[in-house]
């Protein structure tokens, strides 16, 4: 029966299977069920089973609910490789009923305030979640995400189990706040006296198992107060204002839509293309369309492989709805490849959706020789898991701004996909441009700058280019516009330190971070690999105001935007004389994988000048990161030739 589990039994039977003389072939089990598809190495998992699952079944036991049926590793859909420890099922006054539990070894754990999060314990990573709100982000996935599950359907809770801790041990866990604190239970007598009354609380002894199988095997599909949520946030014109182009485009992709559901639409599923240079509006477009097929009741998701596009979207959502998951709708275009989520979407949009890979890795860095395999002989690349979820899908993208090793999408790959699946094909161009004061001019310039003989600039109106002496200099011209929360930016031409070197662990104190952009005298910390006092991790450098502290790059800078930004350049794309042009360097790069790629192809014969090239991406890496400002941008280059010819071009007297 289990299917998102790795094992689903009644509660009777999983006390059985932890006794000693059992608890082995219980591991040996789950853990085959994990090597279905994940490399096998050693995480500690089964030690953690080990020692926690006979202390719950123990509890379970105690609370006379045998009946109640246990799921472990639960990975709900949509949620990554992400796994909910144990989830109990069953019934409460004829209602079904679904705890979520979270499961900790923990002896003892101190709660930051400050920084909401858990610190000096021996945690594998340091700083961790509160244990409670692990298991309530799970227990809201299942309540508005899976069919059958819905708020009026059933209810949900979460539980935190620490049994190796005390009830005095968890006095600072529960200063976090009484709804943590009744919901947080200690392995001493005290604490599994109280789980024990919580259990009774929230279960029947009967018989449990429709609702486990519904559990694994229902549907995902959104629930009525989520989409109203979504509605409300992502149509918000004040947050996500349109132009006239950019509604004439909603409006037509919603026709389109519309078409595409109705049952005499021969196609059956429909392919759209948003094709716009940077700055041309295609982020809000996504958004107002996610916003307003949400408050029609549509079951329609965001895709990004942009982790900080993503994560920073999943945060204005929390932000706006706390008591929402409405952040579960915006996900990574990696999490399509199951199944169960296919044909599941009426509409799925997808945005930088150049930055698409050609396979999706279903864990680690590579999948399985035999998994890979398949994946080839069926030509089941991540488009097509995409182009599988939904009747209809939107690709936001720009051809021109694949930056990383792993890019793929091109505008022909999804033409030639859409006509391998008979799926109707539509193509849009934007026009405009909303970045860069709006500047057509500035827009050419950079694309002459990185691609092509580079022209002169001059300033217009609303968008200003600047050449500072050094990277002080281009400190000292942004200072002057700090209440525009300015952002400096760098080619990723130095090594980014992500962890302490001694401890081998995140980074306690922003002043341990390595300055590791050095130029000259002046140096900089590169945007932090985690959270730190009160300073963004990379995901988030881009939209807290912190971040200015830090420099960015183009993993956390792409997809964003800024009123006044600085742009270092550094040795990997340098003025060549001779051909009058900028010429990428990619030895000189700090970008590993990007490299490895350029010097494959490099021995292959793959000219650098053609779309997919390692090196058209490191040109357009700098053509990101260039165009990044809403008003104005500064320019620096540590190579003296390009530093001579920026100073020629622009602004020349």
């Amino acid at each position: 029966m289990a299917d998102r589990s790795r094992y689903v039994d009644s509660a009777e039977n999983f006390y059985n299977a932890t006794r000693p003389t059992a608890i082995d072939d219980l591991i040996r089990s789950m853990m085959k069920k994990k090597s279905a598809v994940e490399r096998i190495s050693d995480t500690g998992e089964e030690g953690s089973w080990k020692h926690s699952l006979p202390r719950i079944a123990e509890v379970i036991r105690d609370a006379e609910l045998s009946s109640v049926y246990v799921s472990l590793e639960f990975n709900p859909p949509q949620y990554g490789h992400r796994r909910a420890d144990v989830i109990l099922s069953g019934y409460k006054d004829g209602l079904p009923s679904v705890l979520v539990i979270e499961l900790k070894q923990w002896s003892e754990a101190t709660w930051d305030p400050t920084n909401n999060w858990v610190s000096e314990i021996a945690a594998r990573y340091g700083k961790v979640e509160h244990p409670v709100r692990q298991a309530f982000g799970y227990a809201q996935v299942v309540q508005h995400y899976i069919e059958g599950f819905h708020p009026e359907e059933a209810t949900t809770e979460a539980a935190a189990y620490l049994h190796n801790a005390t009830a005095e041990s968890l006095q600072s866990l529960k200063s976090a706040g009484q709804w943590y604190a009744d919901r947080l239970f200690s392995g001493d007598t005290s604490g599994d006296a109280a789980f024990t009354a919580f259990l009774q609380k929230h279960f029947d002894n009967i018989n449990g198992r429709v609702v486990a199988e519904a559990l694994e095997n229902n549907a995902p599909k959104k629930s009525k107060d989520i989409l109203e949520a979504a509605g409300e946030i992502f149509q918000n014109p004040e947050t996500f204002p349109l132009s006239e182009e950019q509604r004439e485009v909603v409006n037509d992709i919603q026709k389109k839509f519309n078409d595409a559901l109705d049952p005499r639409n021969p196609r059956g599923k429909t392919i759209i293309v948003v094709n716009g240079k940077p700055g041309s509006g295609k982020t809000w477009i996504c958004l107002n369309l996610l916003g307003k097929e949400a408050a029609a009741e549509r079951q329609v998701s965001f895709a990004t492989n942009s982790t900080s596009l993503r994560e920073t979207l999943k945060k204005v959502a929390k932000r706006s709805k706390e008591t929402k998951p409405v952040a579960e709708m915006i996900t990574s275009a990696r999490t399509y490849w199951k199944d169960e989520v296919w044909d599941s979407l009426d509409l799925l949009i997808v945005d930088e959706a150049q930055r698409l890979n050609e396979w999706t890795v279903r864990t680690g860095n590579a999948n399985r020789k035999d998994i890979q395999e398949e994946l080839e002989r069926f030509n089941m690349t991540q488009l097509r898991e995409l182009a599988n979820s939904a009747k209809v899908l939107v690709l936001m993208m720009d051809d021109w701004q694949q930056t990383t090793a792993t890019d793929y999408l091109t505008t022909e790959k999804v033409k030639e996909v859409a006509d391998l699946i008979g799926a109707d094909f539509q193509l849009y161009e934007l026009e405009e441009q909303h970045r860069s004061g709006g500047s057509k001019t500035f827009e050419s310039w950079v694309d002459h700058l990185v691609d092509d003989e580079p022209a002169v600039w001059h300033d217009e109106e609303n968008f200003w280019v600047k050449v500072a002496d050094s990277p002080e200099q281009m400190e000292q011209i942004l200072a002057a516009h700090s209440e525009q929360d300015p952002r400096i930016m760098a080619g990723f031409c130095w090594p980014w330190t992500q962890k302490d070197p001694e401890t081998k662990k995140s980074f306690s104190h922003v002043e341990d971070v390595p300055y590791d952009i050095v130029i000259g005298d002046w140096s900089i910390q590169w945007n932090l690999p985690s959270n730190t006092e009160g300073y963004p991790k990379s995901d988030f450098w881009a939209f807290e105001d912190k971040g200015a502290k830090q420099a960015g790059s183009i993993f956390s800078g792409q997809g964003f935007e800024f009123d006044f930004c600085g742009v270092i350049m550094g040795p990997d794309l340098r003025y060549d004389a001779s051909e009058a042009k900028l010429k990428p360097d990619y030895e000189a790069s700090e970008y590993t994988t990007l490299k490895r790629l350029a010097r494959k192809q490099e021995r292959e014969g793959v000219p650098g000048d053609t779309k997919n090239s390692a090196v058209q991406r490191l040109r357009n890496g700098y053509r990101v990161l260039l165009t990044r400002g809403m008003r104005g941008v500064v320019v620096y280059s540590t190579d003296p030739a390009t530093q001579q010819l920026l100073k020629s071009i622009v602004n020349p007297e």
